[in-house]
């Protein structure tokens, strides 16, 4: 099934600043926050391709497919535009496509169906397996004071050499706010809130992809 979004997020850099310390300033700046998941975190499993010449990477694109949790679920890929460039501020707004899709092998038959469903796309036809991304995600409900929702996220992520699953490299924990028709403004009080309490906190200016890629290849050469 097609599913087509524009995807409007600020991501922060938090470093070793803790989840709670921002939840609690949030909250003290009038944010209802729920956690959607009970507390808990959910481990996100990610593969990434790209032409031999990094066509992708070098673009500002990214194709992914996230496996599922269980045997016998669905695998859903996700094809992202060019970016937008990010601000200064650190706001992406990118369009994406996704699809849903249980066939296996995955690399093979996933991939396949999705260019069948959405021919306009035209990637490249010499796509191969790249990194993989290991996401520990805690989700939350936010509310602003006037209302308005949106998605607020903690990810640790960690980028592995498909080929050798020895070489890995932990990024810096991300911090997520994902609008879904809440004005930008939202963004910037949540920015603000943060950065008042920590100026060192910088906002990120690559995709997950560009940095896994990154660190990934910078390991493989220290090897």
């Amino acid at each position: 099934m097609r599913n087509e979004i524009n995807e409007i997020e600020l991501v922060l850099l938090i470093g070793d600043m803790k989840p709670e310390t921002i939840i609690e300033l949030l909250q003290q700046n009038g944010y209802n926050i729920e956690s959607v998941l009970e507390g808990k975190e959910e481990l996100k499993k990610y593969l990434y391709f790209d032409t031999p010449d990094k066509t992708l990477y070098h673009s500002g694109e990214s194709l992914r497919i996230r496996l599922a949790k269980e045997a016998g679920g669905r695998h859903k890929v996700t094809y992202k535009v060019p970016n937008v460039p990010r601000t200064e501020e650190g706001y992406a707004n990118r369009k994406e496509y996704n699809a849903a899709f249980s066939e296996e092998p995955i690399l093979e038959n996933a991939l396949e169906k999705f260019f069948v469903e959405y021919p306009e796309v035209g990637l490249p036809n010499n796509l191969q397996h790249v990194v993989n991304v290991d996401k520990t995600r805690s989700t939350y409900e936010l509310t602003s004071r006037d209302g308005e929702t949106a998605e607020l996220a903690f990810e640790d992520v960690l980028a592995i050499d498909p080929n050798n699953n020895a070489i890995q490299k932990r990024l810096t924990r991300e911090m997520e706010v994902e609008l879904r028709s809440a004005p930008t403004e939202i963004l910037d009080d949540i920015r603000t809130i943060i950065k008042s309490y920590d100026p060192s906190i910088i906002s990120s200016k690559k995709s997950k992809y560009n940095l896994a890629l990154e660190a990934i290849e910078e390991q493989q050469w220290t090897k």
